[in-house]
């Protein structure tokens, strides 16, 4: 299993990225690149959304251990993923919040 120093790293970089996506939403930012950065506004929801899959990934992978699982629970996590994105993203596109 990886050192303490390693989780405490991942940890980090989660916070890190759960700051930035906090920082993307909060209002005197949103008015800052609505602003200064249009071509940004309509990246905000694919942004967060890439953000939230990869600290999903950070978690299961390194907290619950699943980077060094083999097979079938890998599987167990990674078919309902998937599907579950892929729902997403055509809900988000049926109702036209992606773009």
């Amino acid at each position: 299993h990886p050192s303490i120093a390693f989780y405490v790293k991942v940890a980090v970089i989660l916070a890190i990225i759960t700051a930035v996506e906090i920082v993307i939403i909060l209002p005197e930012v949103k008015e800052w690149y609505r602003e200064v950065l249009p071509w940004f506004v309509p990246l905000v929801l694919p942004v967060l959304f890439v953000l939230s899959i990869v600290k999903f990934v950070a978690v299961v992978g390194f907290f619950m251990h699943l980077a060094q699982d083999r097979g079938a629970p890998r599987r167990v996590f990674v078919a309902p993923l998937i599907l579950a994105l892929l729902m997403v993203l055509v809900l988000m596109l049926l109702y036209g919040t992606l773009v």
